[in-house]
């Protein structure tokens, strides 16, 4: 499934970079179920990793709230 990076921060950590800062917000990837509340995805380094589905909103979700933004 598409899926665009909406953050790249985990909640719990907001000093944390390491693995999470290679993936690109705004950027859109192929994301996979991975485990409850995780999605599986290849990050910027090209490596596949597990990061918090809140990390990202599916393209059709993202494109709607731009669309909803613009009429407002």
């Amino acid at each position: 499934m598409k899926a665009i990076c909406i953050n790249n921060r985990n909640h719990d950590t907001p000093e944390s970079c390491g693995r999470n800062a290679i993936l690109t917000i705004g950027k859109v990837y192929d994301v996979r179920c991975y485990a409850l509340d995780y999605y599986a995805v290849v990050s910027d380094a090209g490596r596949d990793i597990g990061v918090p589905n809140y990390y990202f909103k599916f393209i059709d979700e993202y494109r709607q709230e731009q669309i909803e933004k613009i009429l407002k």
